[in-house]
């Protein structure tokens, strides 16, 4: 039987990695004469296009509102439908709904956690009709008009199958990358090879500002519609504008990053490498601690991932994060998946049925703490606290 000490505290699932750097750059802004979208934003979109090696980016308030922007200006609307996963997080069918359109749920691959280009087919084989160059859903007679793919923990779908695909039925395919920052598809950077990707800058994410998210496309019209509609429609953003007036060309939204947030985002982005191989040295530990062990499911590989999500797959899931508490270690579970919740399950009838492979991970899919402040003796503590917690389900 395995013995572990006591720890002094509870093991939190996250935190942030802020050092004096992010803080200095926060007070320059509060000292400058502008605290809110301005050229410090512009400086952080320069540096993520860089980094991304992308034609835009369009820093904005949160992931969330980057997908719903990028949406509207793909010009998503009532009678519209978007393939999607049915295990995500619910911004993703969130902004699906806000532009009036349906959410058609999708199971994942069973062995990474993706959606894949062959589930798609097998659903469009049997409930879809593509005449007039125009894929019909014919359940509820809606016009499919895109794929969101989820970088689920970090691991990249298969972005050359998946847009193969999208060009078959004329659909747009967009990233929901929130989990991806720092992730890489066939050595490159992600956030080219779709029409459109999402990256979010929330306070568990790979870098952070607190809050905030990016859109990264090649499409020029896309990205300036993105850039007006993030700010109310304006003609000319309040930062470039040179006298009184302006004019609202736009739909518009409150969806702006200010220039204290991108102060961050720019200190964060500069230590992106330095963070994600300290996730990727803690997703190894794991992997080799784990590897032994009988009636689990290890995280699946991807030599492309962010390593954003370290989880396992246990026997008495809910049993076994009690454990972990116990012995002072928090966990996590991402997702329940989304036709579980009751919103869903409402609105579109949304059941278990049709989800096998979804379900199967839920029941028993956990994750572990897994972030770059960890300290070698936090990550032999979770170590520990696995095995004595799986000696004891």
């Amino acid at each position: 039987m395995l013995r572990k000490k006591e720890r002094k505290e509870i093991l939190s699932f996250f935190k942030p990695d802020i050092t004096d750097l992010e803080i200095q750059a926060v007070e320059k802004v509060l000292r400058s004469h502008w605290l809110t979208t301005g050229k410090v934003t512009e400086e952080f979109e320069n540096k993520l296009k860089e980094y991304c090696q992308s034609e835009n980016a369009i820093a904005v308030s949160s992931g969330t509102a980057a997908l719903h922007l990028s949406l509207k200006a793909l010009g998503l609307q009532q009678g519209d439908a978007v393939f999607l996963p049915a295990f995500t997080f619910t911004a993703t069918a969130e902004v699906v709904i806000k532009c009036q359109a349906y959410p058609i749920f999708l199971d994942v691959d069973r062995n990474s956690y993706l959606l894949t280009s062959e589930i798609i087919q097998e659903y469009i084989d049997r409930y879809c009709d593509f005449q007039n160059q125009t894929l019909i859903h014919l359940p509820t007679k809606t016009r499919i008009r895109g794929i969101l793919c989820v970088h689920y923990g970090g691991r990249v779908c298969d972005l050359t199958s998946l847009n193969q695909l999208a060009k078959k039925y004329h659909l747009f395919l967009g990233e929901d990358a929130a989990h991806a920052f720092g992730s890489t598809y066939k050595q490159k950077p992600i956030g080219t090879q779709s029409d459109f990707c999402v990256f979010s800058f929330y306070a568990t994410k790979n870098i952070t500002t607190g809050e905030g998210g990016a859109v990264i496309t090649n499409h020029h019209e896309v990205a300036q519609k993105i850039r007006r509609m993030r700010l109310h429609g304006f003609d000319v953003e309040t930062y470039r504008r040179k006298n009184f007036y302006y004019d609202i060309i736009e739909e518009g939204f409150k969806y702006n990053i200010p220039d204290i947030l991108s102060a961050i985002g720019i200190v964060q982005l500069s230590r992106n490498h330095e963070m994600k191989e300290k996730r990727k040295y803690i997703h190894q530990r794991y992997q080799e601690a784990f590897r032994n062990l009988p009636n689990i499911r290890l995280n699946p590989e991807d030599e492309g991932s962010s390593y954003h999500l370290y989880t396992l797959e246990v026997p008495k899931r809910n049993d076994f994060i009690e454990k972990m508490k116990s012995l002072g270690i928090q966990t996590s579970v991402h997702f329940p998946p989304l036709y579980r919740m009751s919103y869903y399950r409402k609105k579109f009838s949304y059941n278990e049925k049709g989800f096998p492979n979804t379900e199967e991970i839920y029941h028993h899919i956990v994750s572990l703490p897994i972030y770059s402040k960890m300290t070698e003796e936090d990550i032999q503590d979770v170590i520990d606290a696995v095995k004595i917690a799986l000696e004891n389900l």
